[in-house]
Formats: C-alpha cells, sequence, structure tokens
C-alpha cells in the first residue's frame, strides 16, 4: 500500500517544531553543563530524583522519561554511584526491585533561565520565558503566587515580519 505524503500548516508546523526542539536541548545542554559542570543526561537524572515523591525512582521509570535507551540509563546511573551522588536501595515491597535515590549530597536546586529569542532559521525562532510574581482576583482582592513558563514559537514572513506561529505555557508546580 503506498502512503500519499501531503504538505499542509500542520506539517511543516511539525517540522519546525522537532528541528526547533532539537536546537533548544542542544543549546540548553551546553549552558546546564556550562553552568553545573556535570553533563545533561546525568543532571537529568538528578532533577528527577530531586522532584520525585521519597525522593526515589525505579531504574524503568527513569529510562521511561528520558530519551535514551534502559542500557543507556543503567551506565548513567553506574557513573553518578561512582560519583557517590546516588545509590540503589533494594525495594522493600519487591525484593528483585531497586530504586535509586541521591545520597546525602545537596540535591539540585534552582532551573534553567533563558530570555532571549533564538533564530534558528531565516523563517523560525523560538523563546523561552518563565516569570514568577503575585496575582491578584480582581473580584476579591485576593493575591497568591503565580509562576509560569513558556514557549514561543515564531515564524517570519515577508509579508508580517515576525509573528508567533505556535504557543505553549505551563506551571511549574
Amino acid at each position: 500500500m503506498a502512503v500519499q505524503l501531503r504538505v499542509s500548516e500542520a506539517t511543516e508546523t511539525y517540522g519546525m517544531l522537532r528541528s526547533t526542539l532539537s536546537q533548544l536541548h542542544d543549546l540548553l545542554a551546553q549552558e546546564m553543563e556550562d553552568e553545573v559542570g556535570m553533563p545533561f543526561e546525568r543532571y537529568s537524572i538528578l532533577l528527577m530524583l530531586a522532584q520525585a515523591d521519597g525522593g526515589a525512582l525505579r531504574p524503568s521509570e527513569l529510562a521511561d522519561a528520558l530519551p535514551i535507551t534502559s542500557s543507556g540509563v543503567t551506565r548513567l546511573i553506574d557513573r553518578l554511584e561512582r560519583d557517590g551522588v546516588v545509590e540503589r536501595r533494594a525495594c522493600t515491597t519487591d525484593g528483585r526491585g531497586t530504586f535509586v535515590a541521591m545520597t546525602a549530597c545537596d540535591p539540585p536546586r534552582g532551573h534553567l533561565h533563558h530570555r532571549r529569542a533564538v533564530v534558528t532559521s531565516d523563517e523560525s525562532a523560538y523563546a523561552l520565558t518563565r516569570s514568577n510574581g503575585t496575582q491578584t482576583i480582581v473580584a476579591s482582592g485576593d493575591e497568591s503566587a503565580e509562576a509560569n513558563r513558556e514557549v514561543f514559537l515564531f515564524r517570519r514572513t515577508e509579508a508580517d515580519g515576525w509573528k508567533v506561529s505556535r504557543y505553549m505555557g505551563n506551571k511549574p508546580e
């Protein structure tokens, strides 16, 4: 059965997003390594452990959450264990299972802060933002802490110049 591929705005946007995410990953991975002195993949495991309930995860949970093979995650855990940053613990409910947990070292703190637009081609760019502040509910006057993370994808056209083509946002907690 022959598959006929069609080019549409959605497929072009998907291609732009895939390319942008790859470039974004490489850029942030290098910034993180420069900042913390540890390769991105290893630091990602530490961040996941620091944010996990109980501070521990099964190796399979780490492998499911990372774009790395199970054997790759095992090698990363081995290296972190040799560095004294994580340890393997036996699962109390399943004698065959293990958990990976951080040792008594300081857990990773802070987050990547990226505030510049990055042009990835003549027609596309992205920007990451983070905001922290206070929101006020006008009707009641109640105030509460507010935080947002946002990704803006831009597309440039001859007619309109740079315009937001896609937006993604979420709350960090």
